[in-house]
């Protein structure tokens, strides 16, 4: 058997596809690499899976320019792959980019820091808030959260609730360069 290689596909969230929670986005994915014919690589057992890891969750509501997962794959997919998995991902998911991964690429779960994220709303909070950094430009604050605990808590909690519209900008290495 030839040696796996992994594929980083970066895509974007957005509505209606913002109000699918994480595991259906991930059946989601699992399925567009389905359909499209990806030589997806499945882990072994009774019930084989598709073997991938994932960005960490977002939460429902919140859209995204920037989330991540990691497939492993048994060969190349070739170029007119890319435009079939476009084609079969839902409203609301687009594909950004696919980076194929080297043997010391770390996974995405263990390389993301933090995310940065903008808040929009009205009566904004200016109090201090731990392991989050932020500024306030009139009707947006721009909210850089870290990773607490191997989980990045979320935005809206850290200021107390309430309504606001949030979307995460880019996600960050231990660098704190955007990934």
């Amino acid at each position: 058997m030839s040696k796996e290689i992994r594929a980083r596909i970066k895509y974007s969230k957005s509505f209606p596809a913002s109000y699918i929670g994480h595991l259906d986005t991930i059946n989601c994915m699992k399925r567009a690499l389905r359909r499209s014919g990806w030589p997806v690589v499945l882990t072994r057992g009774f019930n084989p899976r598709i073997k991938l890891s994932t960005s960490p969750p977002l939460s429902l509501g919140f859209s995204s320019d920037t989330e991540f997962i990691d497939v492993s794959l048994q060969r190349h997919p070739g170029k007119y792959r890319r435009d079939i998995l476009c084609s079969e991902m839902i409203s609301g998911f687009k594909i950004l980019e696919i980076r194929f991964l080297s043997e010391e690429d770390k996974e995405i779960n263990s390389l993301i820091e933090g995310f940065f994220f903008s808040i929009k709303g009205e009566n904004l909070p200016e109090k201090k808030i731990d392991d989050a950094e932020f500024e306030i430009k009139k009707d947006e604050m721009r909210m850089k959260v870290y990773k607490k605990g191997g989980n990045i808590r979320n935005p809206v909690k850290l200021l107390g609730g309430g309504d606001f519209k949030v979307k995460k900008l880019y996600a960050f290495d231990a660098e704190e360069e955007a990934i």
